[in-house]
Protein backbone atom coordinates (compact mmCIF):
# COMPACT_ATOMS: atom_id res chain seq x y z
CA UNK A 1 0.00 0.00 0.00
CA UNK A 2 2.67 2.94 0.71
CA UNK A 3 4.48 1.63 -2.72
CA UNK A 4 1.37 2.50 -4.82
CA UNK A 5 0.69 5.35 -2.51
CA UNK A 6 4.48 6.42 -3.75
CA UNK A 7 4.08 5.78 -6.85
CA UNK A 8 0.73 8.29 -7.76
CA UNK A 9 2.04 10.54 -5.46
CA UNK A 10 5.60 11.10 -7.19
CA UNK A 11 3.76 12.06 -10.23
CA UNK A 12 2.57 15.29 -9.16
CA UNK A 13 5.52 15.86 -7.12
CA UNK A 14 8.26 15.45 -9.40
CA UNK A 15 7.46 17.80 -11.53
CA UNK A 16 10.82 17.07 -14.09
CA UNK A 17 8.45 14.43 -15.54
CA UNK A 18 6.37 17.59 -17.41
CA UNK A 19 3.23 17.35 -15.62
CA UNK A 20 1.26 20.45 -14.94
CA UNK A 21 0.59 22.08 -11.31
CA UNK A 22 -2.31 19.59 -9.97
CA UNK A 23 -5.92 21.28 -8.76
CA UNK A 24 -5.49 19.35 -4.99
CA UNK A 25 -1.91 19.16 -3.19
CA UNK A 26 -2.03 16.28 -0.83
CA UNK A 27 -0.47 16.66 2.46
CA UNK A 28 1.75 13.65 3.32
CA UNK A 29 3.27 13.11 7.21
CA UNK A 30 6.86 14.03 7.60
CA UNK A 31 7.29 10.56 8.59
CA UNK A 32 5.48 8.85 5.95
CA UNK A 33 8.21 7.68 4.30
CA UNK A 34 10.22 5.75 7.29
CA UNK A 35 10.28 2.08 7.21
CA UNK A 36 8.18 1.67 10.52
CA UNK A 37 5.02 3.62 11.50
CA UNK A 38 5.03 5.18 14.47
CA UNK A 39 3.18 3.51 17.02
CA UNK A 40 0.05 5.60 18.03
CA UNK A 41 -1.31 5.14 21.93
CA UNK A 42 -4.23 6.59 21.20
CA UNK A 43 -7.34 5.16 19.57
CA UNK A 44 -8.27 8.26 17.66
CA UNK A 45 -5.06 9.55 16.32
CA UNK A 46 -4.61 5.49 14.79
CA UNK A 47 -8.17 5.47 13.17
CA UNK A 48 -7.23 8.87 11.74
CA UNK A 49 -3.80 7.51 9.91
CA UNK A 50 -5.81 4.41 8.89
CA UNK A 51 -8.03 6.43 7.42
CA UNK A 52 -5.49 8.48 5.32
CA UNK A 53 -3.72 5.74 4.12
CA UNK A 54 -6.72 4.14 2.27
CA UNK A 55 -7.16 6.97 0.57
CA UNK A 56 -10.91 8.10 2.27
CA UNK A 57 -9.27 11.71 2.46
CA UNK A 58 -8.15 11.90 -1.06
CA UNK A 59 -11.47 12.91 -3.19
CA UNK A 60 -11.35 15.86 -4.88
CA UNK A 61 -13.31 19.03 -4.00
CA UNK A 62 -16.07 20.29 -6.07
CA UNK A 63 -17.77 23.74 -6.07
CA UNK A 64 -20.51 22.63 -3.75
CA UNK A 65 -18.81 20.58 -1.19
CA UNK A 66 -17.08 22.32 1.94
CA UNK A 67 -13.78 22.07 2.99
CA UNK A 68 -13.37 19.59 5.36
CA UNK A 69 -10.01 19.42 7.41
CA UNK A 70 -8.89 16.09 8.34
CA UNK A 71 -9.91 15.04 12.16
CA UNK A 72 -6.56 14.28 13.74
CA UNK A 73 -5.56 18.01 11.94
CA UNK A 74 -8.84 19.91 13.62
CA UNK A 75 -8.54 22.23 16.26
CA UNK A 76 -9.86 21.04 19.73
CA UNK A 77 -13.03 22.19 20.83
CA UNK A 78 -12.87 24.25 23.98
CA UNK A 79 -16.14 24.40 25.67
CA UNK A 80 -16.93 28.25 26.37
CA UNK A 81 -16.54 29.23 30.04
CA UNK A 82 -19.46 29.33 32.21
CA UNK A 83 -21.03 32.77 32.48
CA UNK A 84 -20.72 34.93 35.65
CA UNK A 85 -23.80 35.89 37.54
CA UNK A 86 -23.01 39.08 38.64
CA UNK A 87 -23.56 39.82 42.46
CA UNK A 88 -26.23 43.00 42.85
CA UNK A 89 -24.33 45.59 44.92
CA UNK A 90 -26.64 47.94 46.42
CA UNK A 91 -25.03 50.99 45.38
CA UNK A 92 -24.42 53.92 48.56
CA UNK A 93 -25.15 57.49 47.36
CA UNK A 94 -21.55 58.67 47.85
CA UNK A 95 -22.72 62.26 47.32
CA UNK A 96 -22.45 64.71 50.00
CA UNK A 97 -24.65 67.42 50.87
CA UNK A 98 -23.70 70.64 48.77
CA UNK A 99 -22.06 73.65 50.91
CA UNK A 100 -23.64 76.79 50.00
CA UNK A 101 -19.98 78.77 49.36
CA UNK A 102 -22.34 81.98 49.25
CA UNK A 103 -23.33 81.33 53.40
CA UNK A 104 -19.63 80.29 53.98
CA UNK A 105 -18.12 83.72 52.06
CA UNK A 106 -20.92 85.88 54.28
CA UNK A 107 -19.44 84.17 57.65
CA UNK A 108 -15.70 84.94 56.36
CA UNK A 109 -16.69 88.45 55.51
CA UNK A 110 -18.31 88.74 58.88
CA UNK A 111 -15.20 88.26 60.51
CA UNK A 112 -15.61 85.10 62.02
CA UNK A 113 -13.38 82.03 62.62
CA UNK A 114 -12.11 79.26 60.37
CA UNK A 115 -13.71 77.01 63.28
CA UNK A 116 -17.26 79.15 63.97
CA UNK A 117 -17.69 78.74 60.15
CA UNK A 118 -17.14 75.17 60.12
CA UNK A 119 -19.70 74.59 62.85
CA UNK A 120 -22.21 76.78 61.08
CA UNK A 121 -22.02 75.33 57.74
CA UNK A 122 -21.17 72.32 58.30
CA UNK A 123 -18.04 71.11 56.55
CA UNK A 124 -14.42 70.18 57.16
CA UNK A 125 -12.14 72.89 57.97
CA UNK A 126 -10.01 72.16 55.00
CA UNK A 127 -13.03 72.78 52.70
CA UNK A 128 -13.04 76.41 54.11
CA UNK A 129 -9.40 77.09 53.40
CA UNK A 130 -9.54 75.41 49.69
CA UNK A 131 -13.15 77.77 49.07
CA UNK A 132 -11.46 80.70 50.76
CA UNK A 133 -8.31 80.04 47.92
CA UNK A 134 -10.38 79.21 45.60
CA UNK A 135 -12.48 83.12 45.65
CA UNK A 136 -10.49 85.18 47.15
CA UNK A 137 -6.72 83.96 46.27
CA UNK A 138 -5.98 83.70 49.90
CA UNK A 139 -3.88 81.10 51.63
CA UNK A 140 -4.29 79.72 54.75
CA UNK A 141 -1.24 81.16 56.20
CA UNK A 142 -2.74 84.62 55.02
CA UNK A 143 -5.48 84.25 56.07
CA UNK A 144 -4.52 83.51 59.64
CA UNK A 145 -1.55 86.09 59.04
CA UNK A 146 -4.16 88.82 58.37
CA UNK A 147 -6.29 87.88 61.76
CA UNK A 148 -3.52 88.87 63.82
CA UNK A 149 -2.99 91.49 61.80
CA UNK A 150 -6.34 92.68 62.88
CA UNK A 151 -5.99 91.78 66.15
CA UNK A 152 -2.56 93.63 66.88
CA UNK A 153 -3.80 96.76 65.27
CA UNK A 154 -6.21 96.97 68.12
CA UNK A 155 -3.65 96.23 70.81
CA UNK A 156 -2.00 98.84 69.41
CA UNK A 157 -4.41 101.30 68.55
CA UNK A 158 -4.81 105.01 70.09
CA UNK A 159 -6.80 105.36 72.05
CA UNK A 160 -5.65 102.07 73.81
CA UNK A 161 -8.30 99.03 73.87
CA UNK A 162 -8.30 96.74 76.73
CA UNK A 163 -7.45 93.05 76.37
CA UNK A 164 -11.43 92.49 77.30
CA UNK A 165 -12.69 95.05 74.72
CA UNK A 166 -10.25 92.93 72.34
CA UNK A 167 -11.66 89.33 73.45
CA UNK A 168 -15.49 90.46 73.02
CA UNK A 169 -14.59 92.10 69.31
CA UNK A 170 -12.68 89.31 68.06
CA UNK A 171 -14.04 86.32 69.79
CA UNK A 172 -10.84 85.00 71.03
CA UNK A 173 -9.33 84.31 73.75
CA UNK A 174 -6.69 86.24 75.90
CA UNK A 175 -3.82 84.10 75.08
CA UNK A 176 -4.48 83.98 71.49
CA UNK A 177 -4.43 87.89 71.54
CA UNK A 178 -1.03 87.68 72.94
CA UNK A 179 0.16 85.15 70.60
CA UNK A 180 -1.13 87.62 67.50
CA UNK A 181 0.51 90.45 69.15
CA UNK A 182 4.01 89.07 69.51
CA UNK A 183 4.06 86.82 66.17
CA UNK A 184 3.19 90.47 64.82
CA UNK A 185 5.88 92.29 66.17
CA UNK A 186 8.57 89.85 64.79
CA UNK A 187 7.65 89.95 61.89
CA UNK A 188 6.89 93.47 61.14
CA UNK A 189 10.06 94.65 63.96
CA UNK A 190 7.43 96.28 66.40
CA UNK A 191 9.53 96.65 69.72
CA UNK A 192 7.01 95.72 72.60
CA UNK A 193 6.86 98.38 75.48
CA UNK A 194 7.90 96.90 78.56
CA UNK A 195 5.43 95.75 81.42
CA UNK A 196 3.71 98.40 82.81
CA UNK A 197 4.69 97.65 86.69
CA UNK A 198 8.20 98.23 85.88
CA UNK A 199 7.36 102.05 84.25
CA UNK A 200 8.26 104.78 86.36
CA UNK A 201 7.08 108.83 86.57
CA UNK A 202 8.76 111.75 85.93
CA UNK A 203 7.95 114.66 87.96
CA UNK A 204 6.03 116.18 84.88
CA UNK A 205 4.30 112.71 84.06
CA UNK A 206 2.92 113.56 87.70
CA UNK A 207 2.19 116.95 87.28
CA UNK A 208 0.81 116.22 84.23
CA UNK A 209 -2.03 113.59 85.55
CA UNK A 210 -2.20 116.06 88.51
CA UNK A 211 -3.67 118.54 86.31
CA UNK A 212 -5.78 115.65 84.33
CA UNK A 213 -7.46 114.25 87.31
CA UNK A 214 -8.81 118.12 88.09
CA UNK A 215 -9.65 118.57 84.46
CA UNK A 216 -12.01 115.04 85.24
CA UNK A 217 -10.27 112.91 83.23
CA UNK A 218 -10.42 109.52 84.47
CA UNK A 219 -8.05 107.48 86.43
CA UNK A 220 -9.06 104.44 83.74
CA UNK A 221 -8.11 106.62 80.53
CA UNK A 222 -4.71 108.29 82.30
CA UNK A 223 -3.63 104.80 82.95
CA UNK A 224 -4.12 104.01 78.94
CA UNK A 225 -2.71 107.32 78.00
CA UNK A 226 0.80 106.08 80.34
CA UNK A 227 0.57 102.44 80.30
CA UNK A 228 0.50 102.00 83.61
CA UNK A 229 -1.60 99.96 86.40
CA UNK A 230 -3.73 101.53 89.16
CA UNK A 231 -1.45 99.82 91.24
CA UNK A 232 1.58 102.62 89.54
CA UNK A 233 -0.88 105.40 89.77
CA UNK A 234 -1.52 105.20 93.55
CA UNK A 235 1.69 104.41 93.91
CA UNK A 236 2.13 108.46 92.98
CA UNK A 237 -0.50 110.11 92.90
CA UNK A 238 -2.22 108.09 96.32
CA UNK A 239 -5.79 106.97 96.65
CA UNK A 240 -8.89 108.93 95.06
CA UNK A 241 -10.54 110.70 97.27
CA UNK A 242 -14.36 109.54 96.83
CA UNK A 243 -13.36 105.95 97.24
CA UNK A 244 -15.13 104.43 99.58
CA UNK A 245 -12.87 103.03 102.76
CA UNK A 246 -16.15 100.49 104.66
CA UNK A 247 -15.51 100.16 108.06
CA UNK A 248 -15.01 96.69 109.78
CA UNK A 249 -18.77 96.34 110.62
CA UNK A 250 -19.49 96.53 106.81
CA UNK A 251 -17.77 93.15 107.03
CA UNK A 252 -19.90 91.59 109.47
CA UNK A 253 -22.97 92.93 107.94
CA UNK A 254 -22.10 91.15 105.10
CA UNK A 255 -21.06 87.62 106.60
CA UNK A 256 -24.61 87.30 108.85
CA UNK A 257 -26.66 88.66 105.25
CA UNK A 258 -25.04 85.64 103.48
CA UNK A 259 -24.84 83.09 105.90
CA UNK A 260 -28.55 83.98 106.09
CA UNK A 261 -29.46 83.04 102.74
CA UNK A 262 -29.08 86.26 100.89
CA UNK A 263 -27.32 86.75 97.60
CA UNK A 264 -24.72 88.46 96.35
CA UNK A 265 -26.75 91.18 94.39
CA UNK A 266 -29.05 91.49 97.55
CA UNK A 267 -26.52 91.86 100.26
CA UNK A 268 -25.20 94.66 98.01
CA UNK A 269 -28.36 96.25 97.83
CA UNK A 270 -29.10 96.08 101.26
CA UNK A 271 -25.94 97.53 102.87
CA UNK A 272 -25.61 99.60 99.39
CA UNK A 273 -21.81 98.58 98.08
CA UNK A 274 -20.90 97.02 95.11
CA UNK A 275 -20.93 93.45 94.41
CA UNK A 276 -17.00 92.96 94.06
CA UNK A 277 -16.68 94.04 97.40
CA UNK A 278 -19.42 91.35 98.54
CA UNK A 279 -17.25 88.43 96.90
CA UNK A 280 -14.34 89.86 98.44
CA UNK A 281 -15.60 89.89 102.04
CA UNK A 282 -17.42 86.22 101.48
CA UNK A 283 -14.44 84.83 100.12
CA UNK A 284 -12.36 85.62 102.86
CA UNK A 285 -14.58 84.51 106.09
CA UNK A 286 -16.65 81.61 104.17
CA UNK A 287 -14.92 79.04 105.32
CA UNK A 288 -13.74 80.10 108.61
CA UNK A 289 -15.32 78.52 111.86
CA UNK A 290 -17.79 80.51 112.75
CA UNK A 291 -19.37 81.40 109.07
CA UNK A 292 -19.45 77.14 109.35
CA UNK A 293 -21.18 77.26 113.07
CA UNK A 294 -23.99 80.00 111.45
CA UNK A 295 -24.80 78.16 108.63
CA UNK A 296 -25.83 75.06 110.68
CA UNK A 297 -27.95 77.65 113.03
CA UNK A 298 -29.49 79.17 109.90
CA UNK A 299 -30.05 76.04 108.24
CA UNK A 300 -33.57 75.46 110.48
CA UNK A 301 -34.81 78.90 109.44
CA UNK A 302 -38.78 78.45 108.32
CA UNK A 303 -39.09 75.07 109.02
CA UNK A 304 -41.87 73.17 107.19
CA UNK A 305 -43.99 71.37 109.06
CA UNK A 306 -43.87 67.29 107.97
CA UNK A 307 -46.84 67.64 105.09
CA UNK A 308 -45.14 70.61 103.08
CA UNK A 309 -41.88 68.68 103.59
CA UNK A 310 -43.05 65.86 101.83
CA UNK A 311 -44.47 67.71 99.22
CA UNK A 312 -41.87 69.58 98.57
CA UNK A 313 -39.77 67.10 98.01
CA UNK A 314 -41.77 64.74 96.13
CA UNK A 315 -42.15 67.95 93.80
CA UNK A 316 -38.57 67.80 93.39
CA UNK A 317 -37.80 64.10 92.51
CA UNK A 318 -41.07 62.82 91.21
CA UNK A 319 -42.94 66.01 88.83
CA UNK A 320 -39.49 67.30 88.04
CA UNK A 321 -39.87 70.47 88.99
CA UNK A 322 -36.69 72.99 90.07
CA UNK A 323 -35.36 73.21 92.96
CA UNK A 324 -35.30 76.82 92.67
CA UNK A 325 -38.69 77.49 92.47
CA UNK A 326 -39.35 75.09 95.09
CA UNK A 327 -37.47 77.08 97.27
CA UNK A 328 -39.31 80.38 96.28
CA UNK A 329 -42.36 78.99 97.09
CA UNK A 330 -41.95 77.55 100.49
CA UNK A 331 -39.92 80.45 101.33
CA UNK A 332 -36.76 78.37 102.36
CA UNK A 333 -32.92 77.99 101.44
CA UNK A 334 -31.56 75.53 98.92
CA UNK A 335 -29.33 74.02 102.21
CA UNK A 336 -32.70 73.98 103.82
CA UNK A 337 -34.47 71.46 100.35
CA UNK A 338 -31.04 69.79 100.39
CA UNK A 339 -31.49 68.52 103.95
CA UNK A 340 -35.31 67.68 103.68
CA UNK A 341 -34.23 65.81 100.51
CA UNK A 342 -32.03 63.78 101.74
CA UNK A 343 -33.67 62.71 104.86
CA UNK A 344 -36.45 61.99 103.11
CA UNK A 345 -34.05 59.50 100.83
CA UNK A 346 -32.55 58.03 104.10
CA UNK A 347 -36.47 57.05 105.26
CA UNK A 348 -36.75 55.60 101.78
CA UNK A 349 -33.22 53.04 102.33
CA UNK A 350 -34.56 52.48 105.98
CA UNK A 351 -38.15 50.91 104.46
CA UNK A 352 -36.17 49.20 102.13
CA UNK A 353 -33.89 47.45 104.16
CA UNK A 354 -36.26 46.76 106.71
CA UNK A 355 -38.01 44.52 105.04
CA UNK A 356 -35.19 43.03 103.11
CA UNK A 357 -34.69 41.75 106.83
CA UNK A 358 -38.01 40.41 107.83
CA UNK A 359 -38.17 38.67 104.10
CA UNK A 360 -35.15 37.04 105.21
CA UNK A 361 -36.54 36.17 109.15
CA UNK A 362 -39.08 34.27 107.01
CA UNK A 363 -37.03 32.58 104.96
CA UNK A 364 -34.01 31.76 106.53
CA UNK A 365 -31.22 30.29 104.19
CA UNK A 366 -30.01 26.53 105.28
CA UNK A 367 -26.60 26.84 106.74
CA UNK A 368 -23.31 25.76 105.08
CA UNK A 369 -21.87 22.63 106.55
CA UNK A 370 -18.54 22.86 107.08
CA UNK A 371 -15.55 20.52 105.36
Amino acid sequence: MAAEYFRRTMVHIDLSSGATDPDVYIGIRADFFSPMVRTVPFAREAAALTKSLTGGDMIPPSENTPERPLPHLMPPIVPPPPEKKERKVRKVSTRKKKVDDYLLMQKFYEGKTVQEIKDEVNCSEAYVYQTIKRIKGISAMDLRYQRWKMIADLYFAKPRRTVDEIEKLCNVSRWQIYNAVRNVAKKEGITLSEEYRNKKLTEDDVAHIRQALKDGVTRKVICWAYEITGATLIKYIGPDENHKVYPQEYQEKVVKLRVAGKTLAETASLLNVSVDYVKEVWKKYRNSDEVVSKRVKYDNRNRLNKHDQDRAVKAVLFEGITRKKIAEQYGINALTLRRYIKKFKDREVEAIRNITDKIGENNPQPKKKKP
